[in-house]
């Protein structure tokens, strides 16, 4: 626990999850059924996830120089 004037973080290791069959898609959590909200300390406001933006590990390539 870090202890802060105003508030408390605690940090630890996830060991394991549950999800609802809901948001489930092919055992896996669909982060689209989900639909997570997300708190951000500095503005004290909730969000929420947009839509995909691109394939991990792929999206980078295209900054990539070519080799010469």
């Amino acid at each position: 626990i870090v202890d802060f004037p105003t508030h408390d973080i605690f940090i630890g290791e996830v060991v394991q999850t549950y999800a609802d069959e809901s948001v489930l898609t092919g055992g896996a959590v669909d982060i689209a059924q989900l639909k997570p909200i997300l708190f951000d300390m500095n503005s004290r406001k909730y969000w929420s996830l947009g839509g995909e933006i691109a394939t991990c590990w792929n999206i980078g390539i295209q900054l990539k120089p070519e080799k010469t």
